[in-house]
């Protein structure tokens, strides 16, 4: 073989692996983030947070729609980031019920 074929090879095999390292990341689905997000609002809610921290559920809910959204559009990043956000004011929403009903 001469350099110059060789010198080919390698480069596609290069070209190669970054395809198939590039749609690995795009393919990724939060979906344990949609899942944890969700869970942790059915929690918040079970403890009554619609009447003890309205504002932080209600954050939740909306964030978690627009996560839904995303997710819908193929914007895996963002549903990502809303899914993590939702939770995070789910989580929020639990705690402030919980104190609130001592």
């Amino acid at each position: 073989m001469s350099v110059h074929i060789i010198q080919r090879v390698k480069t596609l095999l290069k070209l190669w692996i970054l395809t198939a390292w590039l749609a690995g990341c795009a393919s990724y689905v939060p979906v344990q983030e949609m899942s944890n997000a969700r869970q942790t609002i059915a929690s918040a809610v079970e403890v009554k947070a619609d009447i003890y921290s309205p504002q932080h559920l209600e954050t939740a809910e909306k964030l978690m729609d627009q996560a839904t959204s995303a997710l819908e559009l193929g914007d895996y990043i963002l549903a990502k980031e809303y899914a993590v956000s939702a939770q995070q004011y789910a989580i929020k929403a639990r705690q402030q019920a919980i104190s609130r009903q001592k």
